[in-house]
């Protein structure tokens, strides 16, 4: 069985035999066949696919249920993939929690309380910096 999803991406980057044939490795390989079966494939290699992000080195794909704003329900992973010659190999995944990403040297604000005048442009912001916190990162695959 082939995977549901073509290129929804519609970057011409991988076909659906590529991508079976990617699924199928990293279900057989001792290091990730395991954990992979048990989260991306845990109702085989014929999941819904789409290319998220390419360049020449990289592609990341989201597995699952995909609609444009992002993933929907759970179930939804992302993979990140390397070029290794002119194949790809798995360099990591990871369930999708999509999350503003800051900019280096800022930190989140927790408002608690404000005061404003209606006619004003300003206003006046009480609050507290609050601890950063980290979602799960994609796990690293072995080669």
């Amino acid at each position: 069985m082939g995977s549901l999803g073509h290129d929804r991406g519609g970057t011409g980057v991988l076909t659906d035999g590529e991508t079976t044939q990617l699924f199928e490795d990293i279900l057989s390989h001792p290091a990730t066949g395991g954990e992979a079966g048990l989260t991306l494939f845990r109702d085989g290699v014929g999941v819904e696919w789409r290319v998220l992000r390419h360049d020449d080195e990289s592609l990341t794909i989201g597995l699952g249920r995909w609609t444009e704003p992002g993933p929907v329900g759970d179930g939804a992973y992302v993979l990140g993939l390397e070029r290794e010659r002119d194949s790809w190999r798995a360099g990591g995944w990871g369930d999708c929690h999509l999350s503003p990403v800051l900019k280096d040297g800022y930190a989140w604000a927790e408002v608690t309380g404000y005061r404003g005048d209606p006619d004003d442009t300003t206003i006046t912001a009480k609050g507290s910096r609050t601890r950063v916190h980290e979602r799960s990162r994609p796990r690293s695959v072995p080669p």
